[in-house]
């Protein structure tokens, strides 16, 4: 239910649906299957957390989180998402090297599970190449992605979504770093991607942040302006995306306006 409720955008709702259910495993502590549930749940709770970008609450959850990986070992499901969903937030929140040393060490585990976790080992690369980037440190960002992306493409297919959001990452790292990056093929990706999904699902938001960050670094002000003007509901996107607005703000006094609103 809680999945269901985060892909139609509710993550308020979807939040609440995991806090009832933890309270309902606190309720049976000694049932067999409740420390399983538990793990999915504290996973989803964090991953939920930051995508709302309530980053105090997983940023405090490091102590429940390994308190999972004690109870259900360092290559648990629930636990490798915990530990990417706290790596998420401590990138957003700026501590990158942890950001990035986490999502490293999830990568390694997945390495170490062998065939069938191939694929979320470079996933994993790649949202560490995304930290790499929110830290300024592109270089390092496309030595990941140019790993990453051909990797994931060889495991599913080249129209993969996962794969899509690579590439925009990759071409965001190449255009920092001073290489010619067509728009046209900034624009092919973004398309592809919104024709798939609903404006309010995940994936479009993250191409549509993905797009406008090189349109930025690009001084494309076209396709910067229809896409300053998207719809972006999950509020750890949304907060990134007020943050462009800041800085495409041409006129000083609204861009000292609208960084002290995003601060």
């Amino acid at each position: 239910l809680s999945g269901a409720l985060e892909r139609r955008g509710a993550l308020v709702e979807a939040a609440a649906v995991v806090e009832d259910g933890l309270a309902i495993v606190q309720e049976h502590p000694d049932a067999s299957r409740m420390g399983h549930v538990r793990g999915v749940l504290v996973a989803r709770r964090v991953s939920l957390a930051a995508k709302r970008n309530d980053l105090a609450l997983v940023l405090d959850s490091v102590d429940a989180i390994a308190q999972l990986e004690l109870d259900r070992g360092a290559f648990s499901g629930s636990v490798l998402a915990a530990r990417s969903a706290l790596a998420h937030a401590q990138g957003l929140a700026a501590q990158f090297d942890a950001s990035v040393a986490g999502f490293d060490t999830v990568a390694d585990r997945y390495a170490q599970m062998g065939e069938g976790t191939a694929f979320w080992v470079h996933q994993s690369g790649v949202n560490a190449a995304q930290m790499e980037l929110r830290a300024e440190r592109p270089k390092s960002a496309r030595a990941r992605l140019e790993m990453a992306c051909p990797a994931m493409a060889a495991l599913r297919s080249e129209t993969h979504t996962n794969v899509l959001l690579c590439s925009l990452s990759l071409m965001r790292a190449q255009a920092l770093l001073g290489a010619p990056i067509k728009l046209e093929g900034v624009q092919e990706i973004l398309g592809t991607v919104e024709a798939r999904y609903d404006e309010t699902r995940l994936p479009t938001q993250q191409a549509r942040v993905a797009a406008a960050e090189i349109s930025i670094t690009l001084q494309e002000t076209e396709l910067l302006e229809e896409l300053l003007s998207a719809t972006i509901t999950v509020p750890s996107l949304e907060a990134e995306m007020a943050w462009l607005q800041a800085r495409a703000e041409m006129d000083p006094a609204r861009a000292v306006a609208k960084y002290e609103a995003v601060c």
